[in-house]
């Protein structure tokens, strides 16, 4: 749980708290007044801050995908396996020109992802690959494995 949902829930368990104390004590309008006061002064410390949202959206949002552009693995350009510095993990590049990547073959439509801050080996990448031929794949169903194995007899 994060820090703001944690706090969250311990206000809202405090205001909770306060209104069964004052229906179990409640006799006048005095009362209701004071107690109605510190569930108010509650509720204003349930809002966070701007900022408290802001880190709490920052702190969600890492890593998630972040397109940087096009890859010329033919010129390693912008240099993302000799000497990479400031990739973040989620950094996405689409190979635009064919080439190698960490000395394995890539190819036009690629996408790299980096899985780490700093990726240098190529077990830090993600790899999807464009160039998938039709009999590469694998049947969702036995149809199209009976179609695919009919087709392949003739």
């Amino acid at each position: 749980m994060s820090k703001l949902a944690s706090r969250t829930a311990a206000v809202v368990g405090d205001i909770v708290d306060t209104v069964i104390f004052w229906f179990d004590t409640a006799s006048s309008a005095a009362s209701y007044r004071a107690t109605w006061l510190v569930i108010r002064t509650k509720l204003e410390v349930y809002f966070p801050t701007r900022s408290e949202v802001t880190s709490e959206i920052a702190a969600a949002v890492v890593g998630l995908l972040d397109d940087k552009g096009n890859y010329n693995a033919a010129t390693n350009s912008p240099d993302l396996d000799t000497a990479p510095s400031g990739i973040k993990k989620g950094d996405s590049y689409l190979v635009s020109v064919a080439g190698t990547f960490f000395a394995e073959p890539v190819h036009v439509g690629d996408w790299l992802r980096a899985l780490q801050d700093d990726p240098t080996t190529i077990a830090h990448w993600a790899i999807a690959n464009s160039n998938i031929a039709p009999g590469d794949f694998v049947p969702v169903s036995l149809f199209d494995a009976n179609t695919i194995i009919a087709a392949n007899t003739d």
